[in-house]
């Protein structure tokens, strides 16, 4: 009899934390999905059992993961609105350092795989389309915390892999909206958006991410890997695709220079991450922005809509 593989998930309830839940049990893994909040009505997937987890709380996570004995656990857990990160700069270190460190004890101690989610965020963006050789460089705190959380989790176990990726979209809680989401909303209700036109990304699909990533689990991957959509484009790009795919008026969007924005955190101008890698050794492959849009058109359902 073959056992099926564990996989505890931490952040469970993010854009990218459900996916990974449904692309789990697609796979036929056995998951254990874990957040601080229980989920909204509209996520709770039949015979799944939701477990309450603060990644703050070490002891907590020794419990829980000596009671399910995990084979593998993605932390997705992570304090991520960059401007928040800047003005809540002990929440940020708690979650995103510590909390990070929580895990890859317990999984130390367990003999779990941990695969983490960082960010394109760890580099300066003077050069663009980096790889995991490159060496970081964070101008903001959210930058920091996330590359002192890889620190910390090389430095507590040896069985990891940091999972860096970019801008993550799709559809998610219409209470928080991703910029895929707002640009959307927006652009259907008719009402004009700014949008800078000198900051580059590799814009992510969360349903894509989630496939990467549980492939890193599946096949036990090590090291950092970089795992991001596989087109470079700037925001108000971005946005004219957006409209284009979902069938809405591109006038509503206007381009504008980020010097205009007043921002608590510094942003990169140029985080897009190559994905060469990524595209050598995963079965699941990095979408491109045009298909990666046409996925998330596909998905859509009457709770998405206006």
């Amino acid at each position: 009899m073959v056992n099926t593989m564990k996989v505890l998930i931490t952040g469970s309830i993010g854009l990218l934390g459900h996916k990974l839940v449904s692309h789990c049990l697609e796979d036929g893994l056995e998951v254990y999905p874990t957040d601080l909040s229980p989920p909204p009505p509209s996520e709770i997937i039949s015979g799944v059992e939701f477990l309450k987890l603060d990644v703050t709380d070490l002891q907590s996570i020794l419990s829980i993961f000596k009671t399910l004995k995990p084979d593998a656990v993605i932390n997705a857990a992570a304090m991520t609105n960059v401007d928040q990160c800047e003005v809540e700069k002990e929440a940020a270190w708690k979650v995103n350092v510590e909390g990070a460190r929580n895990v890859a004890e317990a999984c130390s101690k367990l003999g779990a795989h941990m695969i983490h989610l960082s960010t394109s965020y760890v580099f300066d963006g003077e050069k663009g389309l980096y790889d995991e050789e490159d060496e970081p460089n964070p101008l903001g705190y959210y930058g920091v915390t996330k590359l002192k959380g890889e620190e910390a989790i090389r430095t507590a176990t040896s069985n990891w892999c940091i999972a860096r990726t970019d801008v993550i979209f799709g559809w998610g809680r219409t209470d928080r909206p991703n910029f895929a989401q707002w640009v959307i909303i927006n652009l259907e209700k008719k009402q004009s958006v700014k949008i800078v036109n000198d900051q580059y990304n590799s814009p992510t699909l969360n349903t894509n991410l989630a496939e990467m990533v549980v492939d890193v689990a599946k096949h036990r991957i090590q090291g950092i890997l970089n795992t991001a959509g596989s087109t470079r484009i700037n925001r108000f790009d971005f946005a004219r695709k957006i409209s284009k795919v979902f069938h809405l008026d591109e006038k509503y969007i206007e381009p504008v220079s980020s010097a205009e924005f007043t921002w608590k955190a510094k942003r990169p101008k140029d985080a897009s991450i190559s994905v060469s890698k990524a595209k050598k050794i995963l079965s699941h492959k990095p979408l491109s922005i045009d298909d990666a849009l046409k996925t998330m058109k596909k998905e859509r359902t009457p709770y998405q809509t206006r």
